[in-house]
């Protein structure tokens, strides 16, 4: 087993271990009212980071699914495609969206794949 398979496994696991069936803990809160299931990570979290030639504080990170942002054929469409999904709807998490976790809005700052190419990982800041 690799490693890119063994840390998307763990990261599965979490996820499991996280958002047990009906609890909206651990929910990521798309502006639409789409909940994915979000796995949080300490990736950068008070650390500023240049978004557009701003500064911006990340105050949350963390990780979700890339098949939730699967297209009806299986092409996979980046985090900045502003393309939404014939199947399940489903919008881009791309920067300036202001999705909610644990009852707080924030903005996500920027994303990118993790090295599993399992998920995504997302970067948010101040909902403001």
């Amino acid at each position: 087993m690799s490693i890119q398979e063994e840390i998307a496994g763990t990261l599965e696991e979490l996820e499991g271990d996280l958002v047990p069936s009906g609890s909206a803990n651990q929910m990521l809160v798309l502006p639409n009212g789409k909940e994915l299931p979000w796995v949080p990570s300490m990736e950068l979290v008070g650390t500023e980071i240049l978004v557009c030639g701003q500064a911006a504080l990340v105050t949350c990170s963390g990780n979700v699914r890339k098949e939730h942002f699967l297209t009806a054929d299986l092409t996979t469409l980046t985090v900045d495609s502003t393309v939404a999904l014939v199947d399940n709807q489903t919008p881009r998490l791309r920067a300036g969206k202001k999705p909610v976790f644990r009852s707080k809005q924030y903005r996500v700052l920027s994303s990118d794949e993790d090295p599993t190419g399992a998920y995504f990982h997302v970067r948010l800041g101040s909902g403001l």
